[in-house]
């Protein structure tokens, strides 16, 4: 799995790390700090724990945008990136540089799969037989290639450049299309109209409740159900805060151990 739209993000992340200074740094900081917070919640263990060692030969000083730094892509005489001879695999699915693409990166890059992932998100294994078509999009992450990355990034998902995407599945209201079970209009007398020599359904009118009873029942059950949902969506930032806080507080730990 790699989430197009977060290495997207990342991509602008990188560049405004390079660019950014004074109050637009501060404020920006903020941003990077959301985006490694749902990067590190999504990112399997291992991935987790090959962010931390990388983010230990990173400054202290300059967190969180010591999370998306990167040198800029130097583009050699051969059609190869210059920094890829720094590079070091960190096998899994995909490349995981080890200093020219940002530490971030490590984290897209071992995101966990699970039935509700996009599947446009989804890129071949490599090493495998589907993954040769793919080797240009590896070192591209590899040597933090930007301009190559985004030409990978297609309409629907990831694809190769130059190639039609693969087909997704537009017919899921195909079934039972014209068999009169999901589509034009209904049986003449409306869909409560009784079969033919059946009786017809009986009626609710009587019991209804109040007009009063009605109302204040209704009020007292929005009410129960906003603070049912304020409750849970506190609870779920300060539980995101928290765990953010615990991730800068060890990167610091690891950072300041190696200084």
């Amino acid at each position: 799995m790699l989430d197009r739209h977060r290495v997207t993000q990342l991509i602008e992340l990188v560049a405004h790390e390079r660019a950014a200074r004074g109050p637009e740094r501060s404020l920006r900081g903020r941003d990077v700090e959301v985006f490694l917070r749902a990067a590190y919640d999504d990112a399997t263990a291992p991935a987790r724990a090959k962010f931390m060692e990388r983010m230990r030969a990173m400054p202290s000083s300059d967190w969180p945008w010591s999370t998306v730094q990167a040198p800029p892509f130097m583009q050699t005489r051969g059609g190869s990136g210059g920094n890829v001879a720094q590079l070091v695999a960190m096998g899994g699915a995909g490349p995981v540089a080890a200093s020219s693409s940002p530490p971030a990166l490590i984290l897209l890059l071992g995101q966990a799969d699970s039935i509700d992932s996009d599947p446009g998100d989804r890129i071949p294994a490599r090493g495998t037989p589907e993954a040769v078509r793919w080797e240009p999009l590896y070192r591209a992450l590899e040597a933090w290639d930007t301009d190559t990355i985004q030409r990978w990034i297609g309409p629907v998902g990831w694809s190769v450049p130059g190639e039609a995407p693969p087909p997704r599945d537009t017919d899921a209201n195909a079934d039972g299309a014209g068999d009169g079970t999901t589509a034009g209009a209904p049986a003449d007398g409306g869909a409560g109209a009784p079969a033919d020599g059946g009786a017809a359904p009986p009626s609710t009118t009587g019991m209804q409740p109040t007009a009063g009873r009605s109302r204040l029942t209704y009020i007292a059950a929005a009410a129960g159900v906003a603070a049912v949902v304020g409750g849970i969506t506190v609870a779920v930032r300060v539980n995101r805060a928290r765990n953010l806080r615990r991730l800068s507080d060890a990167i610091r730990a690891q950072q300041q151990g190696i200084g």
